[in-house]
């Protein structure tokens, strides 16, 4: 099943004046593509059926074939609070504790440099905990500025500092993957692009921080 993204939707303006959009049967369309195509007046034309007008009064998506589009908002993304939700919000507890022993560690180290700078990942934590209980989406606008990171491979030469962060940036890979995959649909694709993005930016940040 494809997914239309609001940076699908931009890279595509660029290579053309669009007054309508034709998208395949079953394409879902996230939030911000939708809103963005909206605020454009872009109509949605569904392959083989009429027209779509994003801000028709008269027809209302519930009146919509099932199988004419999937739209994906933000209230479908809201957790409900259960087990599997629940596994998830002590997975980033603990992962939190473990931030937490690792600035321990570098204090110990004189590394203080890089203890602050972890600062930024238990943030990101409490964003997530609170995503999980309020729904909301979380922030990764922060890092952005980590676009990538030296990758270091891990032996029994490594500093200590190295090995904690190394051990951090593994742990924080299987937190997000596990959290991607809770809020995924039965396809596999994923219902939450914010966490998407925290996939790759979290564990990228604490990688950079390997090479200060």
């Amino acid at each position: 099943m494809a997914v239309l993204t609001e940076s699908d939707v931009r890279r595509l303006l660029k290579k053309e004046h669009l007054t309508e959009m034709i998208i395949a049967k079953g394409t879902i369309v996230t939030p911000s593509a939708k809103g963005f195509l909206t605020d454009r007046g872009i109509n949605v034309i569904i392959e083989g059926s009429p027209k779509l007008h994003q801000e028709d009064t008269t027809t209302s998506e519930e009146e919509l074939p099932v199988d004419e589009v999937t739209q994906v908002t933000e209230k479908d993304s809201q957790p409900v609070e259960t087990y599997p939700l629940k596994k998830i919000r002590i997975q980033w507890s603990l992962f939190k504790l473990e931030v937490i022993k690792t600035q321990k560690a570098l204090e110990k180290l004189e590394k203080e440099n890089l203890k602050d700078d972890l600062q930024i990942v238990l943030k990101t934590i409490d964003d997530v905990l609170e995503s999980l209980s309020q729904g909301n989406w979380v922030n990764t606008s922060y890092l952005s500025h980590v676009t990538e990171a030296e990758e270091v491979e891990i032996n029994f030469e490594m500093d200590e500092s190295y090995l904690e962060l190394s051990r951090l940036s593994l742990l924080c890979e299987d937190v997000c993957c596990e959290t991607v995959t809770r809020f995924s649909n039965g396809f596999g694709v994923s219902l939450r692009e914010d966490l998407v993005e925290l996939e790759t930016k979290l564990p990228l940040y604490i990688q950079s921080l390997m090479n200060k």
